[in-house]
This record gives structure tokens, C-alpha cells and sequence, in this order.
């Protein structure tokens, strides 16, 4: 079974042409994991050849 960001960066990579945007939203929460699941989704999508804007590296975010 693949993990679920490999599932939705395919989700995010099959609909539409590579030049098109798309936007991701994370919803915050009080330990701010949003922040560092949207620095690893870059990471993600960016193998994918998804063009992300840039997004600090995920070892950069701390949590809790």
C-alpha cells in the first residue's frame, strides 16, 4: 500500500498539465506540525517534478 503523501503527490501530478499551479493547504495546530508537513510536501513534490515555491528544508521545522 503506498504511503498517503506518495498517494496525493500522484493525485497532485496526474490531472493537470506539469506547468499548471496547484495549491496545498495545511491546517495549523498548537504543536505547528502544518508547517513542517508543508516543508516535507515541497521535498515530495519537488521529486515529483512539481516545480514547489520554495519551502525550508524539514529538518529546519521544529515541532511541539
Amino acid at each position: 500500500m503506498p504511503s498517503p503523501p506518495r498517494t496525493a503527490r500522484e493525485r497532485l501530478a496526474r490531472p493537470w498539465p506539469a506547468a499548471a499551479d496547484r495549491f496545498v493547504y495545511f491546517n495549523n495546530d498548537p504543536a505547528g506540525c502544518a508547517a513542517r508537513d508543508a516543508a516535507i510536501a515541497g521535498v515530495l513534490f519537488g521529486l515529483a517534478a512539481l516545480d514547489p515555491t520554495a519551502t525550508p528544508e524539514p529538518d529546519a521545522m521544529r515541532v511541539g
